[in-house]
């Protein structure tokens, strides 16, 4: 809660540059860093279908962290210059929802024991959405600029 407060006063009270940019880029990887950690420890010490929903959201949210991994690397690291699209984020942001919504197949507490989970399909199915994504991000632009 604490921290919720003071990321509001900095962002309202704090001036728009390059402090207000480092900040804002510093916390937001931090904190998908920490929930990153905190997840796989919490697939860590748990088993079976627990443990791969854990996995599944820790590389969900891993996937955040590498997009804003990648805005701090080229906003504060590299040029602290004006904001360029990071290309490097974009795909991991993009097919982040693929491992949550595999995450949420799995269906850890659910009752029904009985129920036979077929991975292969939710296998082909992930494989599926990701070319769909990388085909989107890959050759959806390219077609669109060079129609102009």
């Amino acid at each position: 809660m604490g921290f919720l407060l003071l990321y509001t006063i900095v962002s309202v009270v704090g001036r728009p540059g390059f402090a207000l940019t480092a900040f804002s880029d510093i916390t937001g990887t931090a904190l998908c860093l920490v929930a990153t950690a905190m997840m796989l420890w919490a697939a860590l010490s748990n088993q079976g279908r627990t443990r791969w929903f854990w996995i599944l959201l820790a590389t969900g949210a891993g996937m955040v962290g590498c997009n804003f991994g990648a805005w701090l690397y080229y906003e504060v690291i590299r040029s602290p210059g004006p904001a360029r699209p990071v290309l490097g984020g974009h795909p991991a942001l993009f097919c982040n929802p693929v491992p949550m919504m595999a995450a949420a197949a799995m269906r850890p507490g659910s009752r029904q024991r009985e129920q036979k989970f077929h991975l292969t399909t939710l296998n082909f199915l992930i494989l599926l959405l990701w070319w769909v994504c990388v085909y989107m991000f890959l050759v959806y632009p390219n077609g669109i600029h060079s129609a102009e």
